[in-house]
């Protein structure tokens, strides 16, 4: 079994979507005979969801330590206690100190923190410190454990600065995987100020220079790249699209009651969806009611969402449910009639709960789909591209939803699954491993 470094700050047990790519890889890449070895982060800002705890393998080497207080953070929000977010656990002394060795001692700051200095990387103080740490950490993981590679992934960002740091001092392969684009994001650049633009595009051209691979997750998104980065020599950039555990089958639900619309996630600005707002409109006019139909989403709705809903006189048809563990996500959605896909008004992303809703056999309406949906559900029964501001084809699949039968659908998505994207991800390994293809598990020890 080869090792690779895997360094993905928010991993199992953050309440967070981003830390699911990263469990799922974990859960087939030793099928494939890569064994990964993660360092990871707990921000208390993300929450504690203890369901996720179980489902990277028992063996799975974990190092919480991203930051000097990551473990404690971890520990307190296993305890129960409340965390503040973001706290430096160092005492005010040993904080002066720090900083006064910085200030008048370049001499003493050890290598990793002198080829930060070296580099003039556009970086905060706070930024430097967590960097430092984590380099450290994760350059001992690979001589303990002997990785052959490195795989970063971000969001955050500053884990694709680690990762180029450690693949540059430690002269290993490095393979970025942007769960969404960074500097080249269409929804990003709308979001920065100037100045945050800058530091963005210069600290990931840095990284990319030191990258064998880049991993995206669209086609749109690797295009992106391509046009800007595909001029570097050696260099690939690789679609490796989200993903989700294939559907285990389960007695079917009694249904009764109103119709139920079930939207996965949070309601926020970004991905809200006005035509829905105006279907809903439509069908209330109609006659039909929330005795009829409801829509139900993860509480509570930003504000901008409650007075869309409330000006269109449909506010009464929203039901919200209570946050919920990530185990029970599946399950909850497979109760439901219709289930609703959010997406931002962007060609870049793709949403992971597209794929997790794909994989529940009841029918999907996406609103906001992107060109690359189609043929990737091209022969899937029960399933509704809609554009997320048009509202007419959104109540046409609404109606024909309410007016079907309240059965299950049956869809082919074995290339969907999380096995068959970490089969890609060994395959990628492979390829840029200086030892090339990989034996099987069972042949090596």
């Amino acid at each position: 079994m080869r090792s690779f470094l895997y360094l993905t700050p928010r991993f199992a047990p953050a309440a967070t979507v981003g830390a699911l790519r990263a469990v799922k890889f974990c859960r087939h890449l030793p099928v494939q005979g890569w064994r990964p070895v993660v360092l990871s982060d707990m921000e208390a800002a993300r929450g504690f969801d203890p369901s996720l705890e179980a489902l990277p393998p028992a063996d799975l080497c974990v190092e919480v330590g991203w930051r000097a207080e990551s473990g404690a953070v971890l520990s307190a929000m296993r305890a129960g206690l409340r965390v503040a977010p973001d706290v430096d656990t160092r005492g005010p002394f040993k904080r002066a100190l720090a900083d006064r060795i910085r200030a008048t001692a370049p001499a003493l700051i050890d290598g990793p923190r002198a080829l930060l200095q070296e580099l003039k990387l556009p970086l905060s103080a706070s930024e430097l410190r967590r960097i430092h740490h984590a380099v450290a950490a994760a350059r001992r993981l690979v001589a303990r454990e002997r990785c052959e590679a490195i795989v970063a992934s971000g969001p955050p960002w500053e884990a694709l600065v680690v990762g180029a740091i450690v693949a540059r001092l430690e002269r290993l392969p490095l393979l970025l995987d942007f769960r969404d684009p960074w500097a080249l994001c269409e929804l990003g650049r709308a979001e920065r100020s100037w100045m945050e633009q800058q530091k963005a595009l210069l600290l990931e051209r840095w990284c990319v220079g030191q990258a064998t691979a880049l991993l995206l997750n669209t086609d749109a998104a690797r295009d992106d790249y391509a046009r800007v980065y595909g001029g570097r020599a050696g260099l690939r950039i690789e679609t490796l699209r989200n993903h989700a555990e294939a559907w285990e089958s389960r007695p079917e639900v009694e249904r009764s009651g109103p119709f139920r619309l079930v939207c996965p996630g949070r309601l926020r600005d970004r991905v809200m969806s006005h035509g829905l707002v105006r279907a809903l409109a439509a069908l209330a006019a109609e006659g039909w009611g929330p005795e009829q139909l409801v829509f139900e989403v993860v509480g509570p709705l930003s504000r901008r969402a409650e007075d869309a809903f409330r000006a269109a006189g449909v506010l009464r048809f929203v039901r919200l449910v209570d946050w919920m563990p990530q185990s029970d996500v599946s399950a909850w959605l497979a109760t439901g009639d219709l289930q609703i896909v959010l997406n931002a008004a962007t060609r870049q992303r793709i949403p992971a709960k597209f794929y997790e809703c794909l994989m529940v056999p009841r029918p999907v309406l996406v609103c906001g789909a992107t060109r690359e949906m189609a043929p990737l559900t091209a022969g899937m029964e029960g399933v509704w591209l809609c554009d997320r501001e048009d509202e007419a084809p959104i109540a046409a699949a609404i109606r024909a939803a309410l007016t079907g039968r309240r059965a299950a659908v049956v869809r082919e998505t074995g290339a969907l699954t999380s096995e068959r994207a970490a089969a890609r991800l060994a395959e990628l390994l492979c390829a840029v491993s200086p030892r090339g293809a990989v034996a099987s598990p069972s042949s090596e020890e």
